[in-house]
């Protein structure tokens, strides 16, 4: 099989990654059971267990913003 991953709802449910943010919008079992879960602020791809939610926060880093202030010769305004 490809690289399908299971849905945090339904182990049964086997999806491509780059499907699975469609996949949670349609998911029924997620609209059942999305009150046990948690959405990670960080990315909003995890889904995680209510009692797992403090420790993955305490792991899961919030995304770096890189800003380059290199001016130089590329600089349109010179």
């Amino acid at each position: 099989m490809d690289d399908r991953i299971p849905c945090v709802y339904n182990a049964n449910h086997l999806i491509k990654p780059e499907k699975l943010v469609w996949h949670y919008v349609k998911c029924d079992d997620r609209r059942r059971l999305q009150h046990l879960f948690e959405v990670c602020p960080y990315n909003s791809m995890h889904h995680v267990p209510k009692p797992e939610y403090d420790a993955h926060i305490q792991r899961c880093k919030p995304p770096t913003t890189q800003i380059n202030l290199n001016f130089g010769v590329d600089d349109p305004w010179g």
